[in-house]
């Protein structure tokens, strides 16, 4: 029996169901801060704010080699661990990671303003908790008045948030 597994952060806005994109062939797909498809899938810029994680014997190996990562790059949290290690899960662990296409798994980072594709969208790029959760905020404030009746925006489809720089 399989069981599917999707983590995230607490700074990401889901606005429908994102597993409808995720690749289904890949051990483990996860959002990135500047993806290219022309790019290898591991030259992308991978973030762990999102993964989602078919569970399987590999997958459990791999969570297992992830976590004892972290005795070797003392005092980095497990984005910096699994970006250090990820060629190795590859390689040894003979894992398929697959970057999720910011079209639809956005960020700040690398934002598209396209209510109808966006699934959700991270708080990446931007610095601490308090900056996270006011970007955030600011995006469902942004949504709030494209669903507003007489604001324009429903009929532009589109909606304005402030991207840090």
């Amino acid at each position: 029996m399989t069981t599917l597994t999707g983590l995230q952060d607490c700074d990401m806005v889901w606005f429908r169901n994102p597993f409808r994109h995720f690749p289904v062939y890949a051990d483990m797909s996860c959002s990135s801060d500047d993806f290219k498809p022309s790019r290898a899938p591991l030259d992308n810029r991978l973030n762990t704010g999102l993964y989602y994680m078919k569970s399987t014997n590999r997958t459990i190996e791999m969570m297992k080699y992830w976590r004892a990562a972290r005795e070797r790059f003392p005092g980095q949290h497990d984005q910096a661990v699994f970006v250090n290690i990820r060629h190795e899960l590859v390689g040894k662990l003979h894992v398929k990671i697959e970057p999720l296409d910011t079209v639809y798994y956005g960020g700040f980072c690398e934002y598209h303003d396209d209510p109808e594709k966006v699934y959700t969208i991270h708080a990446d790029c931007c610095v601490g908790v308090d900056s996270q959760g006011a970007r955030s905020q600011g995006l469902c404030r942004g949504l709030e008045e494209l669903h507003e009746p007489g604001t324009g925006g429903e009929a532009e489809g589109c909606f304005q948030v402030d991207v840090p720089d």
